[in-house]
């Protein structure tokens, strides 16, 4: 579809996941979403309309829609009934940050060439609101008390949900904040915001504070809110992309969905050219070949390379007397 923008091969979509879902489903729709998009044309089912976001324990659960099995059966449907006119353009696509199938919330998915990027992106931080059940009850500054200790390196072991190793890792909470707590019958929910590295496990978190009051806890609800520098914000949930394909509404399909050098913390460069040529080929860019930027550069940073005429033509790294590309998108 013409609506699509021409970056499209190396976006970057920052999908609202709904609960009862794999990221790995949400990935394969986007896929397929923009593949038939590319193709021609879509059939889509109706969008959404509920706001995802919570603000308390009561408004916490993010979505009412459709199921990961609903959705599927309905992308299938379409690509049944469209096969037999055209030849389908598939493209790739790729998540960064697994999320398990309750959780909800930031998931980045990258389309195309993007795929090979994903490990360059800034995503060490990551931010999540959750609702944790202490089976007892606490007052709000003991319970303040007992998160602000968590904050700084801590040791976990990954939970028996997880399919990784077993074994002790250290890592960092940056800030622990207690949004709100609710003493109920033999129990008090709490609603915090947990700022973290990535690899940390939420579900042990909320299991040590509950040992560090001397009572049982664990994790009811979680919502991942930012990764690095993406927030919130700037995701949106399936219905609403299926929506945007179907109408072809450019302007507001590209605020969700931008290029990867978008995210990417790079310096730019017009190389000339010969240069260019070169680059096109695989071929590392020299500083003779760079028309401007080359003065700002420094060993280490990321640089996105483009032609005298504006054309993105690729993202590399400066090794000091050349930029070493990463991904070549022409």
């Amino acid at each position: 579809m013409a609506f699509l923008p021409s970056y499209i091969n190396r976006a970057l979509v920052i999908i609202d996941k709904p609960p009862h879902m794999q990221s790995s489903e949400c990935t394969s729709i986007v896929r397929k979403l923009i593949s038939e998009a590319a193709g021609s044309g879509l059939r889509v089912s109706r969008p959404e309309t509920r706001d995802p976001r919570p603000q308390t324990i009561k408004t916490v659960r993010p979505y009412d829609l459709k199921t990961s099995e609903d959705l599927k059966t309905s992308a299938s449907a379409d690509a049944r009934e469209d096969s037999t006119h055209c030849v389908r353009k598939t493209i790739k696509a790729g998540h960064a940050g697994t999320l398990d199938p309750n959780v909800t919330g930031v998931l980045p998915i990258a389309i195309g060439k993007a795929t090979h990027l994903i490990s360059h992106l800034a995503l060490r931080e990551k931010e999540y609101v959750c609702i944790c059940r202490i089976m007892g009850k606490f007052g709000k500054e003991e319970i303040e008390r007992a998160l602000k200790s968590f904050e700084g390196k801590i040791e976990q072991i990954p939970p028996k949900q997880s399919a990784v190793k077993k074994v002790r890792r250290i890592r960092e909470i940056y800030a622990l904040k207690l949004l709100e707590a609710k003493n109920l019958v033999k129990r008090t929910d709490i609603l915090f915001r947990v700022s973290c590295q990535a690899g940390t496990y939420i579900r042990v978190l909320c299991e040590d504070v509950g040992k560090k009051l001397g009572a049982r806890a664990f994790m009811v609800e979680l919502r991942r809110t930012k990764v690095g520098a993406i927030t919130e914000n700037e995701a949106i949930t399936l219905h609403r992309l299926r929506a945007l394909i179907q109408k072809g509404e450019s302007a507001e399909f590209s605020r969700f969905v931008k290029p990867i050098e978008h995210y990417i913390p790079s310096k730019l460069v017009v190389a000339n050219d010969a240069a260019v040529a070169n680059v096109k080929k695989g071929m590392a860019l020299y500083s003779k070949g760079i028309v401007s930027g080359a003065e700002k550069l420094a060993e280490g940073d990321y640089v996105c390379i483009t032609s005298q005429s504006g054309e993105i033509v690729a993202i590399g790294k400066y090794g000091g007397n050349c930029v070493k590309l990463l991904r070549v998108f022409v």
